[in-house]
């Protein structure tokens, strides 16, 4: 949930796609095995030195709450729970940022602030941490679960087996090896779209008929007889 898994997982195949297509399927394999091993390692000394939350999710959180505390709390609406952050005016590159507002409303379980991050991330942000600093309540309860370490731990700890089992060895066809060189040459069958991306001959300027040019065209002397 805290990384984008398509492109995790293209640093784990680096290198790979060049490789003949056994080769690729036995990379990927012995790849994913060890990306799998080393993290669930890894989770499981996390779980075992008692830490709640994932290194990656500790980390935001302690940028957070050291973010918050340069911001102003005013309380809205006492009975429901409401209250105005105002954050710091800030220069950045001569320009000034910041002395904006926004509203968060701690509701039980469950957060909501006008920035919308809390919505979207499944975590607070900072303006829900400067909330929680002023009524004087953790904040943790609003981090979603599937950000523990135990979550984490479940992630990476699946269970393999090798399927180098048997005797049976798979080798690739040698009648089905290419010997020429250069591209493979198109077995598909081309259609209508395949004209339209060629797109049109280019015709003469002269008689508008596509073959030649306006360099070697047949009606060039009568064109220029007639001017």
């Amino acid at each position: 949930m805290t990384t984008n898994m398509s492109e995790g997982y293209n640093g784990v195949l680096k290198g790979v796609r060049s490789l003949p297509i056994t080769a690729i399927i036995d990379e990927t394999w012995s790849r994913t095995v060890a990306y799998f091993a080393n993290r669930g390692l890894a989770a499981k000394e996390e779980f075992e030195k008692g830490k709640q939350w994932s290194k990656v999710m500790q980390r935001y959180m302690d940028v957070k709450i050291k973010k918050s505390q340069k911001h102003d709390v005013r309380v809205i609406d006492a009975l429901r729970r409401k209250y105005e952050i105002r954050l710091r005016r800030k220069h950045v590159n001569s320009h000034a940022r910041g002395d904006r507002k926004h509203e968060c409303k701690l509701d039980g379980g469950v957060c909501t602030c006008t920035c919308n991050k809390p919505k979207l991330l499944h975590y607070p942000c900072s303006h829900v941490y400067a909330a929680c600093a002023h009524m004087k309540q953790a904040s943790q309860q609003y981090v979603s679960r599937y950000f523990d370490i135990e979550h984490l731990l479940g992630t990476w700890s699946s269970e393999f087996t090798s399927y180098c089992v048997g005797e049976t060895e798979w080798v690739p066809n040698p009648e089905l090896r290419q010997i020429k060189k250069g591209r493979r040459h198109s077995r598909r069958f081309r259609n209508d779209m395949d004209d339209s991306q060629a797109g049109e001959p280019r015709k003469c300027r002269i008689c508008k008929t596509a073959g030649h040019t306006s360099r070697n065209c047949p009606n060039k002397a009568s064109s220029s007889s007639r001017t």
